[in-house]
């Protein structure tokens, strides 16, 4: 009865250390994928997993503005 008191105990305190821990990822994740983007990509010029050493990737413009 000891053995399974203890048992049982151990579970409890290894389930309460991963809610918390998941609990402290999703607060980190919210923190870190938060931002207040003030532009939007408006093109994109290359193809994905090429490389263009010294040339435009895409075209941003700010929230608003009309493209020319």
């Amino acid at each position: 009865m000891d053995q399974a008191k203890a048992l049982a105990d151990d579970a409890r305190a290894r389930l309460s250390r991963a809610e918390r821990s998941v609990e402290l990822t999703k607060n980190s994740f919210h923190m870190d994928a938060s931002c207040r983007c003030t532009r939007v990509v408006t093109a994109t010029l290359i193809e994905p997993g090429n490389r263009y050493l010294g040339q435009t990737a895409i075209r941003v413009a700010r929230f608003g503005e009309k493209e020319s």
